[in-house]
């Protein structure tokens, strides 16, 4: 996500996937610098965040995906 398209893709963007179905899982990777967020669909139905930075090890439970966020950034320098 570039500075430029950041409200798109957290407002009307985001509302749009909402309308499918089959969506679990909404993910934003930060462009310029390590800050990932998970947009996580529960069991009641709600999305629930969750933030994740330098250090952290993210979670997509809907593709049973767990990995080092630093692996999501592999060869970028800011």
């Amino acid at each position: 996500m570039s500075p430029s398209t950041e409200a798109y893709d957290r407002g009307k963007k985001f509302k749009l996937y909402q309308r499918s179905s089959s969506l679990v899982d909404y993910v934003l990777v930060d462009a310029e610098e390590i800050a990932i967020e998970v947009f996580h669909l529960n069991d009641r139905n709600k999305w629930e965040v969750t933030n994740y930075v330098a250090g952290d090890v993210v979670e997509l439970e809907s593709i049973n995906l767990t990995l080092p966020i630093e692996r999501v950034y592999r060869g970028i320098e800011f």
